[in-house]
């Protein structure tokens, strides 16, 4: 029996967290070989991280902090005698003596650097390669993540596993019109409605949705944009956009949703937009497929790669181009009815299960390779 830990300190963060909370989640229901421990905030120490029969160590090494790349690997392999240490973002610590994995969801930072500034550019070269170089293996949740690391860190292949994220089941179909109907008014909302899930950072493209939204309320001025994450509040050259365009009325903003709101979300919605620029992954087209609901995608990063033929891809990042797709699945119930059914039959491809059992795979690998 091997001890597993894993750093759980973006438990309850967005995205990372999804990734943490489900692999924790299959790995206890999958793994009766290994034990496994968990590194949490010390703020988030009294709160319900994973499994009861796991151990748990609160540490007050600040996420992207110098602490946590000096002395949290020695804390996890020393202080708790851990066989492997699974670190779920790219910032494996330095000095980290014994077996680790690593993994890495995007390099944003990089591809992307006119977004962040010289320091967070610097941070990210720095860790991410010094991850991919040091890790025991690195598994990257996508190829395009692979490709993009073996490009610019001209690491071998063989280091780096492809493991793909997976769909929660909270995601499925809701046919209760009642219910759905009940949801809408609990949260105030009007359909038809479009939907953007996830954060509003500038690689995000939010200024094309908006502008692609004021085109089509040019010709239905009932259609709403639902926004479940962050608020334009938070991003004052958006909002000055949104008010500029003349659509901030028909805004409806939803955050801090549990799975089984944003399920109905999802459910109730005419159509995902996904305007990135890159994505590493991209959870919300695969939530969305599984409920039902169709899908209007860039090319941007793993985009392609994930909904493969399930979505309406648009290759440009013209507005008009995306008003004119949005607004033709609209009216084509015939696309609309491919669409659902072929992005049901795609969601189902990825999942939870899956993800763990290939971690696993490669926790044995890394655990079976002889000490270097």
């Amino acid at each position: 029996m091997s001890h597993i830990v894993i750093d759980a300190r973006k438990y309850f963060d967005y995205g990372i967290g999804t990734y943490i909370q489900e692999l924790i989640a299959q790995l206890c229901v999958q793994d009766h070989e290994n034990r496994y421990s968990l590194v949490v905030s010390d703020g988030e120490a009294d709160k319900s991280v994973g499994p009861a029969k796991w151990s748990q160590s609160a540490v007050g090494y600040g996420k992207y902090s110098l602490s946590e790349l000096l002395f949290l690997g020695r804390h996890a392999l020393r202080g708790l005698k851990g066989d492997l240490f699974h670190i779920p973002h790219y910032t494996l610590p330095f000095f980290c003596e014994g077996k680790s994995v690593v993994t890495v969801h995007d390099v944003i930072q990089l591809k992307f650097p006119q977004y962040f500034n010289s320091v967070k550019r610097a941070y990210a070269y720095g860790v991410i390669g010094h991850a991919v170089r040091n890790a025991g293996a690195v598994i990257a949740v996508s190829e395009t993540t692979k490709n993009d690391l073996i490009e610019m860190f001209k690491v071998p292949e063989t280091r780096i596993h492809v493991v793909h994220n997976g769909v929660s089941s909270a995601f499925s179909v809701e046919a209760d019109s009642d219910r759905r109907k009940n949801f809408l008014r609990s949260c105030d909302l009007a359909q038809p409605y479009l939907l953007y899930v996830g954060s509003l950072k500038p690689h995000k493209n939010i200024g094309l949705l908006l502008e692609s939204f004021a085109l089509l309320r040019e010709s239905d001025p009932t259609l709403l944009l639902v926004l479940a994450g962050e608020s334009l509040l938070q991003y004052p050259e958006l909002l000055n956009r949104a008010n500029s365009l003349g659509i901030w009325n028909a805004i409806r903003e939803l955050s801090t949703l549990r799975a089984v709101e944003l399920r109905l979300l999802y459910n109730c919605a005419e159509i995902l937009v996904m305007p990135s620029q890159y994505e590493g992954f991209g959870l919300p087209p695969l939530e969305a497929m599984a409920c039902g609901t169709p899908v209007v995608s860039s090319r941007g990063g793993s985009l392609p790669e994930i909904v493969g033929n399930a979505a309406y891809i648009v290759s440009s990042f013209r507005p008009e181009d995306w008003a004119g797709a949005i607004d033709s699945i609209r009216k084509d119930g015939r696309t609309r009815k491919t669409l659902r059914e072929k992005g049901l039959h795609r969601s189902g491809q990825f999942s939870w299960e899956e993800c763990a059992s290939r971690t696993l795979d490669v926790y044995r690998k890394v655990l079976g390779a002889s000490a270097t």
